[in-house]
Formats: structure tokens, C-alpha cells, sequence
């Protein structure tokens, strides 16, 4: 009985043993990059590409390291290129349908996804990348994101017109995001509507607290955005660069924005304007900028705006019907507005003016 139940026993513990051992090479570098080079070969012979993996860590219990990950076409054309790309997650949590993210981090990354994707191409550098989320449930659909950094990043993505368009109904979604703080520095993104149209924003230092996303509902919030050293540009390359204030060739650097209370879903919105100040390339100058709007169903609320400028100056309180703005009679707009235009500013409205009104 007792050699019985040894066999048992040593039957039962070889697929034990077995699962164990290979768990613990796992953890082995030459293993796993023995691993890493096997799959990588495989990856490129079916995508026809060139892949390369520097190196591979992985520590206990699921902290991964992927080094000097290189992915280049037949001819050598680059598609992407990461110094370093790093995965911490808690195994613990995902037994009970939760995903408690440490750390997600990518860094020195180059991409060109070329005509990868038929509507879209983006292409550009990433410095660095980094978020952690701790609270992110599959069942209800939430995740709680706590800290987001994106640093040293110039990113330009192209849309491209496709004849096909995919008509197929979405299923439902029910996530939420809760997203306790994001961070930017010495960022820049550039979007290219078309050939000759495009549009970019970037800033020094961008900060944001408090934010909420409602997919289902389709409903936004963010209690605080602060962003300092600001770029706008917006070009239309069909249109010759006119003198003025051109609309078509907007340039405004540096500056400064600060805004707390803002939501949107649908006709419900707020914000409050605590702060703005900016300067466009034809000398337009606002010094400050400070309002507060919000609405209902029915009625757009301003109880106070101030626009300022080096020379104007303009204040209005007003509330605006939403059917006033849907056109017809119905729908009422009340506004009270102080103004006052100096010169400098009415020539850089109107641009291309007599010189004999400008020297007057």
C-alpha cells in the first residue's frame, strides 16, 4: 500500500516539479533571451520584417524589461525603434478580475507606422512615457488611473481619405476613467488634416487633475488644466500668408493658460477661464483672459468675461438660448457688452490697411 500510494505521490508531484522549473527558467536571462530571439525570428518571417530584441528581464513576479527593440521593413526603412519599454503589473489582482498596474514606461522611441494603417500614419519621437493605474476592474468597467508623464515627445499624425468606411455597429461601451493626474513637458503634436492643412499645439509644462470619462455616457470632466509656454500653429498651405491677423496662418507662442471646472455632455458644459495670455506672429498680444460660462439644456450661461489687450479691451455678461443659435425665431439672446478698440489692434484685425490710416 505504502509503494501505492509513493507512486501516487511521485506521479502527482512530476507535472508539479516540471511546471516549477520551467517557471524558474523563466527567470533566467540566457533562458529568456534565448526565448526572446526565438520569437522575434518568428515574428519577422511573418511579417516580412526586420525585428530585433536587445535583451529581455523578466522579474518576480511579472515585471518585464524589453531593451533595444528595433523593427525595420525589407528595404530598411525604420517602423519603430524603443531604447527601452518596461511592464510592472500585481499578479495577485488579476485573480479577482482587477488589474493593479505599478508601472508602464517606454522611453528613447522612434515610430514611422508608414501605410501600416490605410486611414492613418504617425510618425515622430517619444522621450519618454510613463503611467501607473491601481484600481482598474474588468467587472464594472473602471479604471482608475493615477499618474500619467509624457516628456520630450514630437509626434505628427497624418489622416488619409479611404473609399472604404466601416458601417458595422459597435457594441456598447461602459468604461470609466478616472485619471488622477497627468503631466507634459516639451511636448508637441501635429495633426495633417489633408496635404496642405495642419494643425499643431505644444507646451513647456502641462499639468491636469481630477479628470473623469464617461464613454457610455459620453460625458467629460477635468478640474484643473494649467499649461505654460503653449504653441498653437494652423496652416492652410493653398492660402498666401496675409498681412494682419490671418486666420489661415495662425501662430500663437507662449502661451499660458489656466482653467478649473470644466465638463461637457452634450448641452451641459462649465468652465472656468482663471488664466490666459498669448501672443500671435502679427503682434496681436491678450494679457489676460478671465471668464466663466456654463450651461443647461436650455440656456448658455456667461455671467462674467474680460478680454484684455496691450490696447483694448472688451467685457460682456450674457446668456444665449441653445434654439437662438439652432436658427429660426425662437430662442432669445441678452448680452451686455463694454468695449474699447485702440488702434494698434484694429490695424492687426483688419490687416492690409491704407499707410496713410496708419500713419494718421
Amino acid at each position: 500500500m505504502r509503494k501505492i500510494l509513493k507512486w501516487l505521490v511521485g506521479i502527482i508531484a512530476i507535472p508539479v516539479v516540471l511546471f516549477l522549473l520551467a517557471a524558474t527558467l523563466l527567470y533566467i536571462p540566457p533562458i529568456q533571451n534565448f526565448i526572446v530571439g526565438q520569437v522575434a525570428a518568428l515574428a519577422s518571417e511573418g511579417t516580412g520584417w526586420r525585428i530585433h530584441v536587445d535583451n529581455v528581464r523578466l522579474g518576480f513576479p511579472l515585471d518585464l524589461w524589453v531593451n533595444g527593440v528595433e523593427a525595420r521593413t525589407a528595404e530598411g526603412d525604420t517602423l519603430l525603434v524603443a531604447e527601452a519599454i518596461r511592464v510592472d503589473v500585481q499578479v495577485l489582482p488579476l485573480l479577482r478580475k482587477q488589474v493593479e498596474v505599478d508601472g508602464i514606461s517606454l522611453r528613447g522611441v522612434a515610430v514611422n507606422t508608414m501605410d501600416l494603417i490605410p486611414s492613418v500614419t504617425l510618425r515622430g519621437a517619444l522621450g519618454e512615457f510613463y503611467l501607473s493605474s491601481h484600481g482598474v476592474a474588468l467587472d464594472p468597467e473602471v479604471a482608475i488611473v493615477n499618474k500619467v508623464l509624457l516628456k520630450d515627445t514630437d509626434l505628427a499624425i497624418s489622416l488619409h481619405d479611404t473609399e472604404e468606411q466601416d458601417t458595422t455597429a459597435s457594441a456598447p461601451v461602459y468604461w470609466k476613467i478616472l485619471l488622477r493626474e497627468l503631466m507634459g513637458e516639451n511636448t508637441k503634436i501635429t495633426l495633417h488634416t489633408s496635404d496642405t492643412t495642419s494643425l499643431a499645439v505644444g507646451w513647456e509644462s502641462l499639468q491636469a487633475l481630477s479628470g473623469e470619462v464617461d464613454l457610455h455616457a459620453a460625458a467629460y470632466k477635468l478640474e484643473h488644466l494649467a499649461v505654460t509656454g503653449g504653441l498653437f500653429r494652423m496652416d492652410n498651405d493653398t492660402l498666401p500668408v496675409q498681412p494682419g491677423l490671418d486666420v489661415a496662418h495662425l501662430q500663437v507662442d507662449g502661451w499660458h493658460m489656466t482653467l478649473d471646472s470644466l465638463a461637457y455632455a452634450g448641452e451641459r458644459m462649465s468652465a472656468v477661464i482663471t488664466d490666459f495670455s498669448a501672443h500671435e506672429r502679427s503682434g496681436l498680444s491678450v494679457t489676460s483672459l478671465q471668464g466663466r460660462l456654463y450651461s443647461d439644456e436650455e440656456t448658455i450661461h456667461i455671467p462674467d468675461f474680460r478680454l484684455e489687450t496691450a490696447d483694448s479691451y472688451l467685457e460682456t455678461t450674457a446668456t444665449v438660448d441653445w434654439k437662438a443659435l439652432a436658427g429660426g425665431d425662437e430662442g432669445a439672446i441678452q448680452a451686455r457688452l463694454l468695449a474699447g478698440l485702440g488702434k494698434q489692434d484694429l490695424l492687426l484685425l483688419a490687416g492690409g490697411m491704407p499707410k496713410e490710416f496708419v500713419r494718421a
